[in-house]
């Protein structure tokens, strides 16, 4: 990569990291949110279709953009196939969670461990289950920071390296 283009690439990334900033800091003054559920749920305000949106961004990521094509081009056809399954995940949430949103808003949940406290009533349980997504979590988040480390490395031009 020429170094125009990686500086028009890091120009491109700080712009957009600026207008993140700027969009929270907006957000945040128009109005005050007093309490973690209104922080993390945006007041349960936002509506089915950002719901929908934020599904995708989350299950469509840094893994599907740079390691299913790659997995495909090892594999072959079969891997290609497996795009039918992703898609299968959103269709299952919009299965579940209209009803997990009903039972959410009327019983104030803001986490998957509220959920487990209410359902089963088992501190233990909770804990369980909280740790379990923790270290499932934990595997995604994982292939994000690779994902930026290799998208980094690109538009950098190997200024700066992946492990950076």
């Amino acid at each position: 990569m020429s170094p125009s283009l990686a500086l028009g690439a890091g120009a491109a990334v700080g712009l957009y990291l600026l207008v993140l900033i700027s969009v929270g800091y907006a957000t945040r003054r128009r109005g005050a949110r007093t309490s973690l559920g209104d922080f993390y749920l945006a007041g349960r305000n936002l509506g089915g279709f950002v719901l929908l949106l934020t599904l995708y961004a989350t299950q469509y990521s840094g893994n599907t953009l740079l390691g299913y094509p790659g997995e495909a081009f090892r594999i072959g056809y079969a891997w290609v196939m497996s795009v039918g399954f992703m898609m299968a995940i959103i269709v299952v949430y919009l299965i579940f969670a209209p009803r997990l949103q009903r039972v959410a808003r009327r019983h104030a949940f803001v986490t998957p461990g509220d959920w487990i406290t209410h359902r089963f009533g088992s501190p233990r349980l909770t804990l369980l289950a909280n740790v379990l997504l923790v270290l499932a979590i934990s595997n995604y988040l994982l292939a994000q920071l690779m994902a930026m480390g290799h998208v980094t490395e690109g538009l950098s031009g190997g200024a700066v390296p992946y492990w950076a």
